[in-house]
Order: C-alpha cells, then structure tokens, then sequence
C-alpha cells in the first residue's frame, strides 16, 4: 500500500508515542533546582492515509400484523431466506443485527404489530455486495446504511508500520 494514498474514500489514521521527560510541580523561588522543575513531553508521531477497503451495507426486514406471533414468523420466514442468498455469495460476511417487535395501539384503530430485524453484509468487492443488496431489495428488504470503511486486517497492518516508523523517529532522536 503506498504511504500516501489519495481518493475519496480516504481515513486518517495517527499512531502517537509520547514520553514524559520530567514532571513535578514548579515550587516557589529559593528551593533547590532540583524542585523547581518544569514538564517536559516528547512525543513522536506517525500518520498514514488510508483507503476504506470494505463495504458494510446494512439492510432490512419490516413487517406488519395483527398479532405478534404472525409478524414474528414473517420476520424469520423473510430473513432465513435473506441470509440463505447472502451466504451463497462469495466473499460476504453476513449476520444478523437488531431485531425489534412491538405493538402500536392507534385510537380508534385495534391494536397493530410491527417488527424488523437488520442484516448485515460486509465485503471488499463493491459491484458484487451492491449487486447482492439490488438483489435482496428486491425480495422486498430495504437498506438502512451503505458504509466504506478500512477494514480490521488493514488497520492491524498500519498500526504495526506506523508504530515502527515512530519508534524509528524516536530513535533518530536519540542518536542525535
């Protein structure tokens, strides 16, 4: 990965190292030098751009009824298959989110229940986790939040170049 990447889909991600030289409270004038000491921080930083390389797409399940237990079983009914055809895609991760079921009580209207459950899907290749969520919009789920983010593995590797690169700088300090 080069070091500065550029593009809009850019995180700033910053490793800090710092170092407290000294530190005691300033004392007042005639107490030995030692006492009258000032705070001092050394810090050491490394940055690096990133490129967001995953997708995150959060999608839906909604579903309305009379009773509980009817809106329940659609729920599942709906997101058993969901979650069948997001697993048969290759290189998405798919699981479950938030489920919620409760009852609306209108005036003048009986009781309702309404209730969702999310699914989420992560991946790295965008056309086919945008292609599979055109896919499951059409079995009747909606999206609820499309993200790009850096994922866990890329960040682990940054973390350890940049911790490196700081503690190289730090050490060119110190030769100096």
């Amino acid at each position: 990965m080069p070091a500065e990447a550029s593009g809009p889909h850019m995180k700033r991600h910053l490793a800090a190292l710092a170092l407290a030289v000294c530190a005691s409270p300033p004392l007042a004038f005639g107490q030995e030098a030692d006492q009258r000491a000032t705070v001092l921080h050394l810090n050491q930083v490394a940055e690096r751009k990133m490129v967001r390389d995953q997708l995150r797409i959060e999608l839906k399940v909604e579903e309305g009824g009379a009773d509980a237990r009817s809106v329940q079983e659609a729920i599942n009914r709906r997101m058993a298959a969901a979650l069948d055809r997001a697993r048969q895609a290759l290189g998405v991760q798919a699981e479950t989110g938030s489920y919620n079921i409760s009852e609306e009580r209108p005036q003048d209207a009986p009781a309702r229940w309404r209730g969702g459950q999310s699914l989420i899907l992560i991946g790295k290749d965008a056309a086919s986790m945008l292609k599979l969520a055109g896919t499951l919009q059409s079995d009747g789920l909606s999206i609820a939040a499309l993200t790009y983010e850096v994922s866990p593995e890329a960040v682990r590797g940054a973390e350890e170049n940049l911790t490196a690169e700081a503690l190289a700088g730090l050490d060119h300090r110190a030769a100096s």
